[in-house]
């Protein structure tokens, strides 16, 4: 198709309606393509600190919980006097 093609004027109503309702149409579709949003390939630095978070709240937990352990069974065993 050649510019001046492209350029004249349909010479009636209807298919002029029919050119703006398909120019519309594949505008629009080729628009909602480009501002469709994509999963983040590099996550954002709250995403990170969250997670960074999460993992160092997890291990401070277990942490916790294996001095519990231990605390729990040195107090179960009966303490050894060395006179």
């Amino acid at each position: 198709m050649t510019v001046s093609k492209r350029l004249e004027q349909p010479k009636d109503k209807v298919s002029a309606d029919k050119n703006v309702a398909s120019y519309t149409k594949y505008h629009a579709n080729s628009a909602t393509k480009h501002t469709q949003e994509k999963p983040d390939a590099n996550p954002t630095h709250e995403q990170q600190n969250t997670e960074r978070s999460a993992r160092k709240r997890q291990i401070k937990n277990t942490h916790k919980q294996q001095k519990k352990k231990q605390k729990a069974q040195q107090r179960s065993q009966p303490q050894q006097i060395n006179a």
